[in-house]
């Protein structure tokens, strides 16, 4: 429970959520994030969303449950995956826009062929 704690004190900011339960989903230690609400498949990753202030949270994480019944819930904040998502694909549509822009001044530069 210690290292589940440490890692609280190191990562405020709720990026990286290590979390430990108990059997019947009590928060023992770790980040104090609720438990996810359905846990699909345990052992693999999948997507969840936690409330907060603002509306909610997204995240992917892995839950294992421990031969004591207790749940380790590793996660990943999806926000930052999400704004780079939306970088990339604004980058690529400005460049689409600049290269067809670039084509068309070029072919009216050169002018029809004759």
């Amino acid at each position: 429970m210690r290292r589940f704690d440490a890692h609280l004190v190191a990562n405020p900011d709720r990026d990286h959520v290590f979390a430990l339960y108990d059997g019947r989903g009590q928060h023992l230690a770790g980040d104090p994030l609720p438990m996810p609400t359905r846990i699909p498949v345990y052992d693999q990753p999948f997507d969840f969303r936690v409330p907060v202030e603002s509306g909610r949270t997204r995240f992917r994480g892995i839950a294992h449950r421990l031969p004591g019944g207790e749940l380790v819930l590793v996660a990943q904040n999806m926000y930052e995956t999400r704004e780079f998502d939306e970088a990339f694909v604004n980058a690529a549509l400005w460049c689409g826009v600049l290269t067809m822009t670039l084509g068309l001044a070029g072919a009216l530069i050169v002018g029809p062929e004759r």
